[in-house]
């Protein structure tokens, strides 16, 4: 059985966050802990989540620490 990874992109083009095999829930939680921001400021602002389904390779246009 091949594994799939899941990789979640949140944030706004150009400057997103990405969380490793976590669900889309956790995902946010952490994210709008890292921002300092509500989930309720999160549902309003509408921020992009953009969710990724992968087996071991995916293009980029680019990534950096």
């Amino acid at each position: 059985m091949v594994k799939t990874n899941k990789i979640i992109a949140i944030g706004y083009r150009g400057d997103r966050r990405c969380y490793l095999n976590v669900s889309e829930e956790e995902a946010i939680k952490r994210y709008c802990d890292y921002n300092n921001i509500s989930e309720e400021e999160f549902e309003y602002n509408d921020v992009t989540t953009y969710p990724i389904e992968f087996i071991d390779e995916f293009s980029c246009y680019d990534i950096w620490e």
